[in-house]
């Protein structure tokens, strides 16, 4: 501490409030990384409503201390020569696997979203600036804007011809679109998906690699796997199906991680299969 003797009691008081500042920063700083709180035992719901509380932590420091990253020589091998699709499901803290990507692993990376559902006529009108924010995060969080699904496909395809990382989600949807899908195996069950992230990998021969990202409830941590890359070898679909035996381990330990029920969403092919 300071030594105080030679100094006028105001200049004491105003050194105080400096440590209290200071301290009080140091306090926000610390709280700021740490993620909302989820009970040990929790539902599907519980998950939704702390994920959705979680976001508003995401900064490269959160990234950094509260994901570990398993098998990380997968993607690292593969970065140091060539671009790759980094296929997804929505389960987990799915947004924040690009933040680990990009703060822990310093590759270049960011995700293919969706703003179509943006609409009072899918979305509730309350929820639509929640979500805007939510994607300019996730910009942030990555160092790269996010490419938007109805923009031109050329977009992600130079993305991925400049040796970049691109994370594509699976199990999308969307109304009044029109998707090429195919019947895979998921938790035992048949479901109906598009495949265009392993199609997109096949028009330059990139190699799809499969991530995941589970949270523990023990050490608060969210922890971050990735399989080993998949070559399309102009078969998108039998890639896809290997891309979903590897991404449905995290759903059969932990389904209360899904963001929605995968099989019963996609049980059915759409109505422009």
């Amino acid at each position: 501490m300071a030594n105080t003797d030679n100094i006028e009691p105001f200049q004491v008081m105003a050194l105080w409030k400096i440590l209290v500042k200071l301290k009080l920063q140091r306090f926000l700083g610390l709280l700021r990384n740490l993620p909302p709180g989820l009970p040990a035992k929790y539902t599907q719901k519980d998950f939704y409503w702390f994920m959705r509380r979680e976001i508003f932590h995401y900064s490269p420091s959160y990234a950094l201390k509260q994901v570990i990253i398993h098998d990380s020589q997968r993607v690292m091998e593969v970065a140091s020569t060539e671009g790759a699709v980094m296929a997804f499901l929505h389960y987990g803290s799915f947004f924040l696997s690009g933040g680990a990507i990009v703060h822990q692993l310093g590759l270049t990376y960011t995700a293919v979203i969706s703003r179509r559902f943006l609409t009072p006529e899918i979305t509730p009108p309350q929820d639509i600036p929640y979500w805007k924010l939510v994607h300019k995060i996730a910009s942030s969080l990555y160092c790269n804007p996010v490419i938007y699904n109805d923009e031109p496909p050329k977009k992600a395809i130079n993305w991925l011809k400049q040796k970049k990382l691109l994370g594509i989600a699976l199990d999308v949807r969307e109304i009044g679109q029109r998707y090429k899908e195919a019947r895979f195996r998921f938790l035992d069950r048949d479901i109906y998906v598009q495949y265009n992230p392993a199609r997109i990998a096949n028009i330059i021969g990139a190699p799809l690699i499969p991530m995941t990202i589970q949270y523990d409830t023990k050490d608060r941590r969210h922890h971050l796997f990735f399989g080993h890359p998949v070559r399309v070898q102009n078969d998108p679909i039998s890639a896809t199906q290997e891309l979903f035996h590897y991404l449905e381990q995290g759903p059969r330990k932990r389904p209360e991680q899904l963001y929605h029920d995968i099989v019963a969403s996609f049980r059915e092919p759409s109505i422009s299969f």
